[in-house]
């Protein structure tokens, strides 16, 4: 069951039984287990779960971008209905990685090198990938994607430290845009800023999805946030994919457990409902309980939730994680 339809029978990207786990001093971190995801060409899916889910593991997973202590990492990965797995290391750098999938980081200055500007930072992947023929071509482009995030012209022969927090952003946002890739991830990509820079960012990126029709995978713990850009909804909790569902359906009445509870302990602006806590905490991912993960934490559990669930399909376009839609 796909978390969202696709076009033409064929997804932007798509992974099939997803695993990454790591290697660490005390165990095996089980960090993404068996996740199933379609997402829609020109959609954005919001990736939704508290830290430490597996929400940063899972993007990292999909753009290789692993660590040496990696435990076990397989499954499916296709873009564009062609599997990447199979690739070597050096055939994913050279013709997937920025080309066709690219990353925006949690924290933007973390990825922007301190003595470079940011014109040449940002054209480094089209000389990499020799997608500019000269560098009138490059710095082209550079001011094309400039444009779009909304960063003046005259900030091309800036050093990153004299960005802002929210230009540092913007300037991430443009370098994972400028070799045109077909989908995109942005990890945490507003969590570092102010609420005003925050809805300034959302604003750009709702612009460039409206324009350049490219495919987001929003990864984010703030719901308030992803309602402004979602078009479907993906709820992982302790390695798994628990919930997915388009925005409008889940939003109106999430189905799992933890999907509830996560939306109960946000603040409403038209209600006088105070937020609820969740209860106790997400278990330790070195050794997952078996059975239902949430179970430990679930208002509803009973005797089945010691038994881990398949997913269920309860309404089209929705598939839960929980026994409590067996059919």
């Amino acid at each position: 069951m796909a978390i969202n339809g696709t076009q033409n029978g064929v997804p932007a990207l798509e992974t099939r039984g997803l695993h990454l786990h790591f290697k660490t001093s005390k165990g095996v971190i089980h960090a993404v287990d068996n996740v199933d995801l379609k997402l829609e060409k020109g959609r954005t899916t919001v990736i939704l779960g508290e830290s430490g889910c597996g929400k940063s593991s899972l993007a990292r997973a999909i753009l290789r971008l692993l660590p040496n202590n990696v435990a076990r990492y397989d499954g499916q990965v296709l873009l564009g209905g062609n599997e990447l797995m199979q690739l070597s290391d050096e055939q994913y750098r050279t013709t997937v990685r920025w080309t066709k999938a690219s990353l925006v980081p949690q924290a933007a200055m973390n990825s922007l090198n301190p003595v470079m500007k940011i014109a040449a930072q940002i054209a480094e992947p089209l000389y990499v990938h020799k997608i500019a023929r000269s560098r009138r071509d490059a710095m082209r482009r550079v001011r094309e994607v400039l444009k779009l995030v909304g960063i003046p012209e005259d900030f091309l022969g800036r050093y990153p430290f004299e960005f802002s927090g929210g230009m540092q952003q913007r300037a991430a946002i443009a370098m994972a845009l400028v070799a045109g890739p077909e989908v995109v991830i942005l990890d945490e990509p507003t969590s570092a800023l102010d609420l005003l820079t925050q809805a300034n960012i959302m604003n750009t990126l709702k612009q460039i999805k409206w324009e350049l029709g490219i495919t987001f995978i929003l990864i984010t713990h703030d719901i308030s946030t992803s309602s402004e850009l979602a078009d479907d909804i993906g709820i992982m909790y302790a390695a798994w994919l628990v919930e997915r569902a388009r925005a409008d359906d889940f939003f109106a009445d999430p189905l799992h457990p933890y999907s509830r509870m996560l939306l109960d302990s946000v603040p409403r602006l038209h209600e006088v409902k105070e937020p609820e806590a969740i209860p106790g905490a997400p278990p330790d991912l070195l050794h997952p309980p078996g059975g239902c993960r949430f179970a430990p934490r679930c208002p509803r559990r009973f005797e089945k939730c010691g038994v881990e669930p398949p997913l269920f399909e309860p309404r089209p376009g929705t598939g839960v994680k929980c026994w409590l839609y067996e059919p």
